[in-house]
């Protein structure tokens, strides 16, 4: 009896059962984040084209769990010598403001675009509005162990009121907790949202979220669309890839 009480203790200490997170952001009034989002495109039998945004995030004021963020456009880059250059950068300046939650979760946003802003560029500024980085991947509200899953539905990943892919598509975000610290959780992510029968979008990646300071510290997905055509009888196929990168970092310049 005492022999097996022993062995009972020593198994306990030697495997302690998995330690539950309970994944929450925390913020602080002042904050300020400099953020840098690439995104690189490619068609099939094209060259790649990528895509640079800069930009600042910044805690307005903080009540309870909840904050008033700011998140500002500072530069938009389509690439060396690229004409688009010109007529973007118009966009700078471009600001939202929104109250998030403890999970990441925003309400709708204000847009306030620069007095200058050509009305051409407003359906632009309001796509942009879409792609502002952890607006749209909310911490799971049950606490979890490091190898858990959950799902974030594709309907939830949808970052704007007035419609995207995200709110007709099926699956989701499939996600993994792999290391939990105080400061710090780290996630993989499998994306897996048909979009009918002649689209599939998948794709895998990873996030790193500094709940200490209440932002995604780091995320990468790489994904592809499929696209199937059928002209006079005869099926198509087209890869579209995308690997989407931000890295954020708290009062300096990326």
């Amino acid at each position: 009896m005492i022999t097996a009480w022993l062995w009972t203790l020593s198994s306990l200490a030697l495997n302690p059962p998995s330690a539950e997170h309970t994944l929450r952001m925390s913020y602080q009034e002042g904050a300020l984040h400099h953020v840098l989002i690439e995104s690189t495109t490619t068609v099939q039998g094209a060259a790649p084209e990528t895509i640079r945004m800069r930009v600042t995030r910044r805690v307005l004021e903080v009540k309870g769990t909840r904050a008033r963020i700011e998140t500002e456009l500072k530069e938009l880059d389509f690439g060396e010598k690229d004409p688009r250059n010109a007529l973007f950068s118009k966009l700078e300046g471009s600001a939202w403001r929104g109250w998030v939650d403890e999970r990441g979760r925003f309400e709708a946003l204000t847009l306030n675009p620069p007095q200058d802003l050509p009305r051409l560029l407003m359906p632009m500024a309001r796509k942009l509005q879409r792609l502002l980085p952890g607006r749209s991947l909310p911490l799971p509200q049950a606490a979890q162990r490091v190898g858990d899953d959950w799902l974030i539905p594709a309907k939830d990943l949808a970052a704007s009121p007035e419609g995207s892919w995200a709110k007709s598509a099926e699956g989701g975000l499939y996600c993994t907790l792999t290391d939990a610290q105080t400061q710090r959780a780290t996630i993989s992510m499998e994306l897996k949202a048909p979009l009918g029968k002649q689209k599939e979008l998948s794709g895998k990646g990873q996030m790193v979220v500094n709940l200490g300071q209440g932002i995604v510290e780091s995320f990468r997905l790489k994904n592809r669309i499929v696209l199937e055509t059928k002209v006079a009888g005869d099926t198509s196929r087209t890869e579209i890839t995308q690997d989407y990168r931000l890295t954020s970092r708290l009062g300096v310049t990326p």
